[in-house]
């Protein structure tokens, strides 16, 4: 796992980090060396939980009243999901280097994926609806492939 790329797929969708670093703790017992967030996300609960949270995301985000990915409160949540994904992936020797890794780049993909759907809508004929999905399925792909 990596902080800065799980930072960019919080930056993307909020939950899916956070959701796919759960389930990949699930069934590991984490060590002593664990820290808190590290132990709670490994509960299948918590997990479950994500992983519900992280689908309904990807059917929100399609509707007209989503809040825009930009707006303040909305950055700050995928800043804070940033964090958290990315103090997990760094290991408790690293955390707060794996955070603010994390929370910068999810801030970073946040802007850059406003940026490439807007694009996209412009210059292709695609509707929007089909660029989010393209947008979900790239975020979905790139967490499973760093977490493993």
């Amino acid at each position: 796992m990596t902080a800065a790329g799980l930072g960019v797929v919080s930056g993307l969708r909020s939950m899916q980090g956070l959701a796919w670093v759960s389930r990949s703790l699930v069934g590991r017992r984490p060590n002593r060396r664990a820290g808190r967030l590290e132990r709670l996300l490994s509960h299948d609960l918590v997990a479950g939980a994500l992983s519900l949270a992280a689908a309904g995301e990807l059917a929100f985000d399609k509707h007209p009243s989503a809040l825009d990915r930009l707006h303040p409160a909305a950055l700050l949540g995928r800043a804070a999901a940033g964090a958290a994904v990315g103090s997990v992936a760094a290991g408790r020797d690293r955390q707060l280097l794996g955070a603010l890794t994390g929370a910068g780049c999810a801030v970073a993909g946040a802007y850059a994926g406003s940026f490439l759907r807007r694009e996209a809508g412009r210059v292709t004929p695609l509707p929007d609806i089909a660029v989010a999905v393209a947008e979900d399925a790239l975020a979905v792909w790139l967490a499973r492939r760093l977490v493993g």
